[in-house]
């Protein structure tokens, strides 16, 4: 078995195989089809001893971003619809060259995932027994208030995105800790619709790959207003996911404690549980199952910080109230309801994005970045004098043909006046000037302002203190 974008394949590499017959001879080179083979790479190919079992890489299956590691069974002489390996042999990052020993107890492969030595690293797994009896993916998570970090009152809807119903295993945030708990089946497209109080609805998408082992996704969601002014203009959404486990011990009350400790060890199949309770739609027992497993592994044991934790990934996403008007915002149907929602955070692909280093257009004008202009006020007023229209008016077309820049607006005041009433007066110059560009059609979030108060310059005349000054600048 081996790779190849020879003539005659599906799209990229294609996993190929010959055969060595009997006459001491090599047949021609057989693709595997269509089943193994997308229009994209498929790579590193690896036959288990029992000639039956593939294992392969690819970036053409449903994977967890970047490429991923996949099986595939020959059944009837024919291939199997590969299965993905899910975590801790998959991660967002480029997994590859999966090797099982015969004995199906340790595999070894490379990834270039976080904490690792450099770029692609080598790693071994002491495999799961019956891990192919496991297929589902248990988020925990908990969603934060970022300038307050406490929770809010919070309603989640997860939606199967090819029947478009709503999913019953969805534990909602709880309102003194923010944590949730949602179980998903593998091989779906999900959209997680998130109503939190102070904020506006977004969705988060996820994919769940068609994978073969059982994984836990810890997820923090935290959000954040945008202020301009005092002023609510926007919304941060920061997504914290951690592939993460913890030897945390829980104090709880006797029973439960015995009971965890079974799950811990082992002792306990509390998965295959799971699965028996969601046929039979035992909701008690789904319940207090789900509690067991919130007492082996809390969200409380895992560092969410990402300077310390190289096991998260974050997505962020800003959204700006200006950008996000009635017709901007997306109808969710939710078994017979709308919900409406801010454009949907796609999290596999913003993430497979980062991972490949994609960055949205930069190239603007050089030039563009010289243009400064000053705007004079009368004394003790904020009111915007129409002869400076035409000067704004040339910062406009700057930025009109340069959409990736923005423009920065600085406020000042003369010196009368007390340090309070100076800086009020700089803050309503600035907004003034703010609020032109604004209607002009200037989205806020190209726009950076801030009022200075008096001067610094004492030798300036005061008339040239009382000012504004607007430069065209880089967006960070």
């Amino acid at each position: 078995y081996f790779a190849s974008d020879r003539q005659g394949g599906k799209g990229g590499l294609d996993i190929w195989k010959i055969e060595f017959k009997s006459d001491g001879k090599w047949s021609p080179p057989i693709n595997l089809g269509p089943e193994v083979n997308t229009k994209d790479n498929e790579d590193a190919p690896f036959i288990h001893p029992d000639q039956k079992t593939l294992f392969f890489t690819s970036d053409g299956h449903a994977t967890m971003g970047g490429r991923d590691i996949f099986k595939t069974s020959l059944v009837n002489g024919k291939w199997t619809k590969p299965e993905n390996m899910g975590y801790p042999v998959n991660t967002t990052s480029n997994d590859n060259y999966f090797t099982l020993l015969a004995d199906g107890k340790r595999a070894y492969f490379s990834s270039d995932r976080k904490g690792g030595q450099g770029a692609q690293d080598i790693y071994y797994l002491d495999m799961p027994e019956n891990s192919m009896t496991i297929p589902l993916t248990m988020i925990k998570g908990r969603v934060l208030n970022t300038e307050t970090g406490k929770p809010m009152p919070t309603k989640m809807y997860v939606v199967d995105m090819e029947t478009k119903k709503e999913l019953e295993f969805v534990y909602n945030p709880d309102p003194k800790t923010g944590e949730y708990l949602i179980i998903l089946p593998p091989s779906k497209n999900y959209d997680i619709v998130i109503e939190s109080e102070g904020f506006l609805p977004y969705t988060l998408n996820v994919n769940i790959p068609n994978q073969t082992y059982f994984y836990e996704l810890y997820q923090q969601v935290s959000l954040k207003s945008i202020k301009q002014f005092d002023v609510v203009v926007g919304q941060e959404v920061e997504v914290k996911n951690a592939f993460y486990d913890t030897d945390a011990d829980v104090k709880t009350e006797l029973r439960k404690s015995n009971e965890a400790k079974l799950v811990q060890t082992g002792k306990v199949d509390v998965y295959d549980m799971m699965l028996d309770l969601m046929a039979s739609n035992d909701k008690e027992g789904i319940e207090y199952l789900t509690g067991l497993i919130e007492h082996t592994d809390p969200i409380d044991g895992v560092n969410f910080n990402e300077k310390e934790n190289s096991k998260i990934d974050v997505v962020s996403r800003t959204f700006y109230f200006d950008e996000s008007d009635e017709s901007k915002f997306e109808q969710k149907k939710v078994d017979g309801k709308v919900v409406f929602s801010l454009p949907t955070v796609n999290i596999t692909e913003e993430l497979q994005n980062k991972k490949a280093g994609v960055k949205p257009a930069t190239a603007f004008d050089k030039n563009a970045l010289a243009k400064f202009s000053k705007v004079f006020f009368d004394q003790g007023k904020s009111e915007l004098k129409p002869i400076y229209n035409k000067e704004l008016d040339i910062i406009l077309v700057t930025l009109t043909q340069n959409p990736v820049l923005g423009v920065e607006i600085s406020g000042f005041a003369s010196a009368e006046g007390t340090e309070e009433a100076n800086r009020e007066l700089s803050n309503k110059r600035a907004i003034a000037v703010l609020d032109y560009l604004n209607h002009q059609g200037i989205v806020r979030r190209r726009i950076v302002a801030k009022g200075y108060g008096a001067t610094k310059d004492q030798t300036a005349a005061k008339e040239e203190g009382r000012r504004v000054e607007v430069r065209v600048v880089e967006l960070k």
